[in-house]
């Protein structure tokens, strides 16, 4: 038996042995045709096996040459240059299989996408049954431990047929190496790393430890250099902007772990890095931003619970440019609305590409499941939206070194605003916003100034809380926005904290205080630069603005205003013009409307009706003007009028547009170097306009004024000082004043015969002042002025102008009403003057009666008025004449009476009648007709017939004495001593009785007496004609 058994033991070796050999030598191609044939059967695709390793004592498995083709081609999908796997045999028995070793040499795999959820890939995971939601995932008692894990000389090969142009992606030298790499709870944890090129880009993965028992790893992820343009293909075509340089860096560490029964946990933290980003609008090549820095430092995110943590994001340099066109659209608006529609509108040259593959490749509908098929490749989309429950919160995010620059081409000169140096930090940032971030920003101003901002703010629902400052603004670079010739200059500066507010309805309540401030402003003009207004500071303090509650302003305050008011030879006033505000050129508005900006808070009716006519309550606690200086040049006239204001001070206090609330004013300046100008009162300037001003000006040199007497009246001042005692009171539109003149020592002049004074008023100039002044040449005159507040805007001038001939009017007349009379036209002028005469009797040097009380007003008035002097003019009437004539003719009866021895008066009349009328019956000797009237002696008989040459009978003696009259010659001596006599009457009774000087009296040149056909009327009288 032991023989037996021998013998039976060595063949039976031997057949094992051999059986080994067979096995050995046999099994491997067994294997690669057997792997062969189920692969292309199983992906119906060629596959190709060139050599199989198999030992099964040392449990090594090792394929050479693997290699599967893309489907229906025979490009290269999968290509496996050696595959070493070598296990424990004796584990495999066990619930621990341990692997010894897995090493890939040179694995090179292609892929591509056909559409956005295709890939050329997709029949092979179709292989993959999919899992039944009715059946627990199995759980599997077997664990794998594999000892040693390597890849080297891989390539991945990547290509995106859905974007245009199409994308490659290729990962090479791709090396990977492993250890410790166990499936069983609570082994030692394993190692893992990674290293490659992704489009020559170095890419690394270092992860130790790594549990894959709870997904547990913990690796950090380096990327360098990644040129972000590789990216392109990928932004939508509705996104207006795409990369146009830049890299990025990667610095990640990834924390995963599975508790049981707990869904996996992913925590990111780490650096992530852009240089040298530039961002251009699609379609042009030329950035409108660039960013040489940007860092984000992630403190940790945990993207499968949708938070993320940044500890810092640091943006460096930022340069964004922006453009307004000339239809007023801002190009950074335009790119920041929503696309036009949700449907990807392809880009030219996406368009370009689809239609060439269109040429080349048929239509086809994707279809519902993952089968394989060819389809049009359209533009990517986002596959599905972001966790609801997402949140974001940054540390802090800060711009450092930024500049924006906005080029306006809606204006003319086409402008560039650069906004330097900014700097903006924000802190405790999150979203949704459950605390307020800190805010910190300052900025460069064009030119000049800078700006600070600090403060707090929320994101939901809007609301800010910021302190805010400027330093020494320049208004220059605006020039083109401001809306008049003048160019400002100036200084800008200020401080104000401002809280703003948007409620969920979109509705704004706001509220700011501070105090702003203009150094230095001044107003020029760009024609020669001058400086016609200038200000040394002008100052809003204690703002308090709060929408929709109210507006207030504790103190406006403009010092030392500097201003020349000039106007030229045209009329035009060059400060006005500068200021004229220029109506804006019509557009045509090509854009579509831009979406409704939120709605401010509306004014509550009570806030309303505190406002008065402005509709919201508007307060200035006091409106000051301290130490003004004002030049009026007024080129109008010849020569030029020249004035100033010196000193100005204005203070008006409690300014507002609630009803009923008034302002006091006071105000004082000097006047011409001189004048003393003090104002006081109250008014109501907002909504209907209230004042009740009373005011003096004081010794204000008229002479200064000549400029416009002469041109305007032809009349200059000498001398002579001005001062007004003015009350004015407007109420409803209504103006009540009065205006009490007084001038001192006024002396007028003539300048030319052109008397606008006459025309105006009925009497040039120098007489209205000679009646009007006293013996000091002073003058004191009411000028009262009343009506409808519009009748006085509407034409100032013809208003003054009736006032003023009214009140001269009044005054002129008043002190004729007791010496004379005046007499007025149709339109209210004063036509002429007159001081009623001194009567005679007539023929005689005796004064009427009561001319003796006429004299003594009339030197009153004249005491009156010491300017005016009195032209006497004696009048010699037909009753003066004839009466001279009778005493003459009279003395001449009488001495023929006596000469001739005639018994009687009638005698001697008859005896001239027959001289003047009969002088031949004068003649006839012995002829002695009884006198007519007389009787005949008693012895007479009758009268016997006339002879033929007898004289006709007489008439009646007055008839005789009448006809002697009319042809009495007029005695001229007799009337000019008539005459000399009363004006010497007249002329002592002023001067020697009353007191008047002598100088102030004058005679009129003689005149012959009235010729017959124009006979004076009235009475004999000297009469007065007033002059200076």
């Amino acid at each position: 038996m032991r023989r037996i058994s021998r013998r039976t033991l060595l063949i039976s070796g031997i057949a094992l042995a051999v059986l080994v050999i067979v096995v050995v030598t046999v099994l491997p191609i067994v294997v690669r045709r057997v792997a062969v044939d189920k692969l292309t059967q199983l992906t119906g695709r060629a596959v190709t096996l060139v050599d199989v390793d198999l030992n099964l004592f040392t449990g090594r498995l090792v394929l050479h040459r693997f290699r599967l083709a893309q489907k229906g081609s025979d490009a290269p999908a999968v290509e496996i240059e050696q595959l070493a796997v070598q296990v424990a045999p004796t584990s495999l028995v066990t619930s621990n299989i341990r692997v010894r070793e897995i090493a890939l040499t040179a694995p090179r795999i292609y892929v591509a996408r056909l559409g956005p959820d295709r890939f050329d890939f997709d029949d092979l995971l179709a292989l993959i049954p999919p899992p039944d939601p009715s059946k627990p995932p199995p759980k599997s008692t077997t664990a794998v431990i594999v000892e040693k894990l390597s890849l080297a000389r891989g390539l991945v090969v990547a290509r995106d047929e859905v974007v245009h142009p199409a994308a490659t992606w290729k990962i090479d030298q791709l090396t990977v190496d492993g250890a410790g790499i166990s499936t069983r709870a609570g082994a030692q944890p394993g190692r893992l790393s990674m290293k490659a090129t992704v489009n020559g880009h170095p890419l690394s993965v270092q992860a130790d430890p790594v549990e894959v028992s709870r997904s547990g790893v913990e690796a950090r992820l380096t990327f360098g250099a990644f040129d972000v343009m590789s990216a392109l293909p990928y932004v939508p075509d509705t996104v207006a902007m795409v990369p146009a340089s830049g890299t990025l860096d990667l610095d990640l560490r990834v924390k995963t772990i599975k508790p049981p029964d707990s869904p996996l946990r992913v925590s990111i933290a780490g650096d992530v890095g852009l240089s040298n980003l530039a961002v251009a609008r699609r379609g042009e090549s030329t950035p409108f931003v660039r960013v040489p820095t940007l860092k984000v430092a992630i403190k940790e995110a945990r993207p499968l619970e949708g938070l993320i943590t940044l500890a810092a994001v640091e943006v460096d340099g930022l340069d964004l440019k922006g453009v307004r066109d000339r239809q007023g659209q801002i190009d950074l608006l335009a790119l920041a609305k929503p696309p036009a529609s949700s449907a990807a509108t392809p880009s030219p040259a996406g368009s370009k590409a689809a239609g060439a593959k269109a040429a080349t490749k048929p239509a086809a509908t994707a279809p519902a499941t993952t089968s394989p098929g060819p389809s049009t490749p359209v533009s990517p989309t986002t596959p599905e939206a972001a966790p609801t429950t997402f949140k974001l919160a940054a540390d802090r995010i800060a711009l450092t070194h930024g500049l924006v620059t906005l080029r306006d081409e809606d204006v003319s000169p086409v402008t560039t605003l650069p906004v330097k140096d900014i700097t903006v930090t924000v802190t405790n940032f999150t979203w949704p916003d459950a605390a307020p971030l800190g805010l910190d920003v300052s900025l460069a101003l064009p030119t000049a100034g800078k700006v600070t901002v600090k403060g707090t703010a929320r994101l939901t629902p809007l609301s800010v809380d910021v302190t805010s400052s400027l330093r020494g603004g320049a208004i220059e670079p605006y020039y083109p926005y401001i809306p008049f010739k003048g160019r400002l200059a100036g200084r800008f500066n200020g401080d104000s904290r401002t809280q703003v507010a948007i409620d969920p309805q979109g509705k704004v309540t706001a509220a700011s205080k501070g105090t702003s401030w203009i150094e230095n402003l001044e107003v020029r003009n760009p024609n020669d630069n001058s400086v016609p207004l200038k200000l040394e500071r002008f100052e809003l303090a204690g703002i308090d603005f709060a929408w929709p509650k109210y507006a207030r302003v504790a103190t406006i305050t403009i010092k030392k205003p500097n201003g020349r008011i000039e106007r030229d030879a045209n009329g035009a006033i060059r400060l006005k013009e500068l200021l004229a505000v220029s109506e804006p050129s019509e557009k045509e508005e090509t854009a579509k409307p831009a979406a409704a900006p939120a709605k401010p808070a509306p004014v509550p009716s009570d806030v309303k009706t505190a406002g008065g006519a402005v509709g919201f309550p508007l307060d200035i606690g006091a409106f000051v003007i301290d130490d003004g200086y004002v030049q009026f040049l007024d080129r109008t006239v010849q020569p030029a009028f020249s004035e100033t204001i010196s000193r100005l001070a204005v203070r008006i206090e409690g300014l507002s547009s609630t009803p009923g609330k008034r302002a006091k004013l006071a105000s004082q300046a000097i006047v011409g170097g001189n004048a003393a100008l003090d104002i006081k009162g109250e008014l109501a300037p907002l909504g209907e306009i209230y004042a009740d001003i009373t005011g003096e000006l004081r010794d204000f040199r008229l002479a200064s004024v000549n400029p416009y007497a002469d041109s305007f009246i032809a009349w200059i001042v000498d001398r002579g000082k001005l001062g007004v005692r003015f009350h004015y009171r407007v109420e409803r539109g209504q103006l009540e004043a009065s205006n009490e003149i007084f001038v001192d020592d006024i002396h007028v002049a003539p300048t030319r015969q052109d008397d606008e004074v006459k025309k105006k008023v009925g009497l040039p100039l120098g007489l209205i002042v000679a009646l009007i002044t006293d013996a000091n040449n002073d003058l004191k005159i009411n000028l009262p002025m009343s009506g409808p507040l519009d009748k006085w805007k509407a034409d100032l001038s013809d208003a003054i102008w009736a006032v003023v001939k009214n009140v001269v009017v009044n005054v002129v007349a008043a002190p004729f009403r007791a010496i004379g009379r005046l007499f007025k036209g149709n339109d209210d002028k004063i036509e002429s003057l007159g001081v009623d005469p001194v009567v005679f009797t007539p023929g005689a040097e005796t004064l009427a009666p009561g001319m003796d009380e006429h004299l003594v007003k009339v030197a009153d008035f004249m005491r009156r008025a010491p300017a005016i002097k009195l032209t006497l003019t004696p009048i010699i009437v037909p009753a003066d004449v004839d009466n001279l004539k009778g005493q003459e003719l009279t003395a001449r009866l009488q001495a023929r009476q006596r000469e001739a021895k005639l018994p009687d008066f009638a005698a001697a009349v008859a005896a001239e009648y027959r001289a003047r009328f009969l002088p031949s019956a004068a003649n006839v000797p012995g002829s002695t007709a009884p006198a007519p009237g007389s009787t005949p002696p008693a012895t007479s008989r009758p009268p016997a017939t006339p002879p033929a040459n007898a004289p006709p009978p007489l008439p009646s003696p007055e008839e005789q004495l009448a006809k002697l009259r009319e042809v009495e010659p007029v005695p001229e001596e007799k009337v000019t001593e008539l005459r000399t006599r009363r004006l010497a009457i007249v002329r002592d009774g002023l001067v020697k009785d009353q007191g008047i000087p002598e100088g102030r009296l004058t005679p009129a040149a003689e005149t012959a007496p009235a010729a017959p056909a124009t006979p004076a009327t009235g009475d004999g009288r000297v009469e007065f004609q007033i002059g200076q």
